[in-house]
């Protein structure tokens, strides 16, 4: 299972990175369409603003898919993970703007962004422990750097966009062309899905839940923070 595991892993994360670097590389053309404000610089400002906001949810969503993978299973926290993120982006794609249903644009774009942030925490320490668990005891660390090259979804997204603004004009980038990255995602997300579909659940988890060690302890986010903090 070792080489499914590794793929599934690092394209989940390539995508999960991909999705999130798209919104920061597209923050101008977001400003001007989901803000009341006329200046360009403050309108991108405000874009930039909620780009950062996702970041405080990683931690959030690393707490909450790790705990869904350490009490129901590796795999459907990976699935979920992936599928948030996925459609989190796609909705961002399809989302109507500021002129179009006013300040409820904003407060949506703003929910999205969260969601994708709480799907980056919860993909990146899942897909890390499955692929721990799941790669040759004596080969984890190249599979581990291999699956961390993952991080390469944000050179994805900025060739997206060198390609975009090379064959749009800026009018039709504000316009529409913003959207096209996003819509690109669910193509990602099929992938993901695909090479997702089929992993099994790791042996050490069915070895746990075997004897049950994942019974035993009832909330793992609280036994960690009481019994394995040192």
């Amino acid at each position: 299972h070792s080489f499914p595991t590794l793929r599934s892993s690092v394209f989940g994360n390539l995508g999960g990175w991909y999705d999130w670097a798209i919104f920061g590389l597209v923050a101008n053309e977001i400003g001007q369409n989901f803000f009341e404000d006329q200046s360009e610089t403050g309108s991108s400002l405000k874009a930039f603003a909620i780009f950062s906001s996702a970041f405080m949810m990683r931690p959030v969503g690393a707490l909450m898919f790790g705990y869904v993978g350490d009490v129901y299973g590796r795999v459907i926290s990976l699935r979920y993970s992936i599928l948030l993120m996925g459609f989190s982006t796609v909705i961002l794609g399809l989302l109507p703007t500021y002129d179009q249903i006013g300040v409820s644009a904003t407060i949506i774009l703003m929910l999205v962004r969260l969601c994708q942030g709480l799907s980056l925490g919860g993909e990146g320490i899942t897909s890390t422990v499955y692929l721990y668990e799941e790669a040759p005891a004596d080969n984890r660390i190249w599979y581990m750097f291999v699956c961390s090259l993952a991080a390469c979804g944000s050179l994805v997204a900025n060739l997206m966009m060198f390609t975009l603004h090379a064959t749009l004009s800026p009018q039709q980038m504000v316009s529409f062309g913003w959207r096209i990255p996003f819509i690109f995602s669910s193509l990602l997300l099929g992938l993901c899905m695909i090479l997702r579909q089929n992993l099994q659940e790791t042996e050490a988890f069915q070895e746990n839940r075997g004897a049950g060690e994942t019974e035993e302890i009832e909330n793992p986010i609280y036994h960690v923070f009481t019994h394995e903090w040192k």
